[in-house]
């Protein structure tokens, strides 16, 4: 796992007031619209290397299982459910909303390894008036900050959101350091947060399958209005 997290917060610009008005007075008139989960699975199949490219019935089968996880202070998502509903981990939690408007939730399914992070900017937060709602800016600001990935392949599905994927073939028994392929996105909810979420997964055809479908599936959810206020150890549930 790279332990991947956003680091935009030592760089972003303090917004005046007049900016942040005009960031409310957007967010209050132009809605997210809903991204198809296939459309995510074709953008996302693009930047599979052939050997590795597993076949789109076994991603939408793997799409019609799904697990809710979430948290109190950050978005509501669902996530394909592999295994049991206690495959799902909450890894980590580390808010700085007070500070920098972010936080950042880490979920480890254990069967099949995979590892999402998902980084929430708050939508009045300095760093998302710095960006001005900008998810391609927010893209190219958090891909300078990770490892070098090879084989990388980004499409803008829409003004909201882009899916970038790549492969670290960086490995190291001794560290447990395995290759991986990871899917990025990047968007604004439908709430106006913005977010920048890494699944990572080996990179076996199985394993690619399951990092798309939950890919997929989760930039499908966040895109439209979740329930707020469960906490997460409350909202694991088939």
């Amino acid at each position: 796992m790279l332990g991947l997290s956003l680091l935009v917060a030592g760089g972003a610009g303090v917004a005046t007031a007049t900016q942040t008005q005009q960031i409310q007075d957007v967010l209050q008139v132009e809605a997210v619209k809903p991204v198809a989960k296939n459309d995510l699975t074709e953008a996302a199949i693009a930047g599979v290397r052939k050997a590795d490219k597993p076949t789109a019935e076994k991603i939408t089968n793997l799409q019609k299982s799904k697990t809710w996880v979430g948290h109190k202070k950050a978005a509501y998502f669902e996530l394909p459910n592999f295994g049991k509903k206690n495959d799902v981990k909450s890894a980590q939690d580390a808010d700085d909303l007070s500070k920098s408007g972010t936080y950042t939730q880490t979920y480890a399914i254990t069967k099949p390894k995979i590892f999402i992070t998902d980084t929430k900017i708050d939508a009045n937060s300095k760093i998302t008036s710095s960006m001005n709602q900008n998810v391609m800016s927010l893209a190219q600001q958090t891909l300078g900050n990770v490892p070098a990935l090879t084989d990388l392949n980004q499409k803008q599905i829409n003004k909201n959101m882009v899916i970038v994927t790549g492969y670290s073939d960086a490995e190291d028994k001794q560290q447990g350091t395995v290759k991986e392929f990871i899917s990025f996105i990047f968007m604004r909810d439908a709430h106006g947060h913005m977010h920048m979420i890494s699944i990572e997964s080996e990179q076996d055809a199985e394993s690619v399958a399951k990092n798309i479908a939950t890919a997929s599936t989760l930039g499908n959810s966040l895109t439209v209005e979740k329930p707020s206020g469960v906490a997460f150890k409350k909202n694991v549930e088939k």
